[in-house]
């Protein structure tokens, strides 16, 4: 699981913090399945403008958790 998480970067914006890398982190979890529905749903409809927003939206969250698999993933 290490190889694909890397908090290198949220360490960076709030150092030793661990109640805001704890929130952050809930956060995206809560949101990505979401917002992969989103994208889901918007693709089934063929709607760009939803699948770029969802898309957007998910840009930031993945840079927290250092996956840049799924972060170049998400820009294409």
């Amino acid at each position: 699981m290490s190889s694909f998480i890397n908090l290198e970067y949220l360490h960076s914006l709030v150092g030793d913090d661990e109640e805001t890398k704890q929130t952050m982190l809930s956060l995206m979890l809560e949101e990505l399945p979401e917002e992969i529905g989103h994208i889901r749903t918007a693709w089934k409809a063929r709607d760009l403008k939803a699948i770029h927003n969802a898309s957007h939206k998910l840009k930031t969250s993945l840079s927290f958790v250092g996956n840049e698999e799924m972060t170049q993933a998400n820009l294409q």
